[in-house]
C-alpha cells in the first residue's frame, strides 16, 4: 500500500488508483492528445514511472504521486502540446465569453469603487480573460511561466511578472483570478502563500478548477482521458468541499449568498445576463469548483 502526506491537511493519503505509463492504454492516450511523433520522448521520460493516484480519506483531496520535473514540464507544455491549437482554442473561447467577461468585471469594478483596480490573472495563458478587460478600469498584470505565452502577453500590452518581481507586490491586488491553475501546480502551498502575500485586505480572489467530485467519490471514475485528474497535467483534484478547505488555510473565506447578492445588487441584475450570472455564481460557490473568496473578516 502506497502512503504519502496529504498536501492539504498533512494526514496520510493512500493508494487509490495505479497504472503503468508504459501500458497500452496510456500510450494510446498520449498518441491521441500529444501526437504519435512525441511518443518516444514521452516513453523516455516516463520509463519505470507509474500513473499513481492517492487520496486523503480525511479531507478527500486527490493527487498524482508522480510530478514531472521542471525540464520535462517545459518540454510537455512548450514543445509537445500543440501551441497553435492551444492559441486557437483560447481565442475562440474569448469570442464566446467576451460580453460575459466584461459584465462580470464591471460588477466587481462597481463594488470596489476605485478609479482602477489592480488585477492579476495568475496563470493567464494566452490572456483570453485579461485582454477583454477595459484598460480604463484595470491595471492589468499577469503571472505566466510559459515563455511563448509570456511573449504574446507582453506584445499585447500586459505587465507580465516573473517569480522574482511578483514578490514585490505585497498587499497590492484588488482582484486575483486563479482559473484552471491549481490543478497543474506541484507546490500548491507555496502558490497560496504567495497569493495571500500579494492580496490586499479587500481582495476578491476567484478560484476555478475542474470539478473532481465523481473521481473523489469512486476511483472507477478515473479514466485515461482528459478530465479532473488527467495524466501528467492535472496533478491535483478538488471538490467544492476540499477546495474551500484548502483555500481557508490561507485566511480566505468563501463568498456568502449575501456577498454575491451584493455584487450584483444594482440595475445589472435586472438584465437577463445579470440574472443568469447571479444564479450561476450562487450555484458555483455552493456546489461547484469555481468559487469567489475574500480575506476572513
Amino acid at each position: 500500500m502506497l502512503y504519502e502526506n496529504c498536501k492539504i491537511c498533512g494526514k496520510l493519503g493512500r493508494y487509490y488508483y495505479e497504472k503503468k505509463y508504459s501500458s497500452s492504454e496510456l500510450l494510446e492516450y498520449f498518441k491521441k492528445y500529444y501526437g504519435v511523433e512525441h511518443i518516444n520522448i514521452l516513453k523516455d521520460h516516463l520509463k519505470d514511472k507509474d500513473f499513481s493516484i492517492l487520496k486523503c480519506f480525511d479531507c478527500n483531496f486527490v493527487w498524482q504521486k508522480y510530478i514531472p520535473s521542471d525540464e520535462f514540464s517545459n518540454i510537455l507544455y512548450e514543445k509537445i502540446i500543440d501551441q497553435e491549437l492551444s492559441f486557437r482554442k483560447s481565442k475562440n473561447l474569448e469570442k464566446l465569453l467576451k460580453n460575459k467577461i466584461r459584465f462580470k468585471y464591471n460588477a466587481v469594478y462597481k463594488l470596489k469603487n476605485k478609479k482602477k483596480l489592480n488585477v492579476l490573472d495568475f496563470g493567464s495563458g494566452w490572456g483570453s480573460w485579461l485582454l477583454n478587460l477595459d484598460q480604463n478600469k484595470a491595471n492589468m498584470f499577469a503571472f505566466e511561466i510559459s515563455s511563448t505565452r509570456k511573449g504574446y502577453l507582453i506584445k499585447n500590452g500586459v505587465n507580465v511578472l516573473d517569480e522574482q518581481e511578483i514578490n514585490n507586490y505585497d498587499n497590492f491586488f484588488d482582484y486575483i483570478r486563479l482559473e484552471q491553475v491549481l490543478e497543474h501546480i506541484p507546490d500548491i502551498k507555496k502558490c497560496m502563500e504567495l497569493i495571500k502575500k500579494i492580496s490586499n485586505k479587500n481582495v476578491l480572489l476567484e478560484v476555478g478548477v475542474p470539478d473532481g467530485l465523481k473521481v473523489i467519490k469512486d476511483p472507477k471514475f478515473i479514466t485515461i482521458n482528459k478530465g479532473p485528474i488527467q495524466p501528467l497535467e492535472h496533478l491535483n483534484c478538488f471538490s467544492n468541499q476540499s477546495l474551500k478547505k484548502f483555500i481557508k488555510l490561507y485566511d480566505f473565506e468563501p463568498y456568502t449568498f449575501k456577498d454575491i447578492l451584493n455584487l450584483y445588487l444594482n440595475k445589472s441584475i435586472l438584465s437577463l445576463i445579470g440574472f443568469k450570472t447571479f444564479l450561476k455564481e450562487i450555484f458555483d460557490n455552493f456546489f461547484s469548483t469555481t468559487i469567489k473568496f475574500r480575506i476572513k473578516l
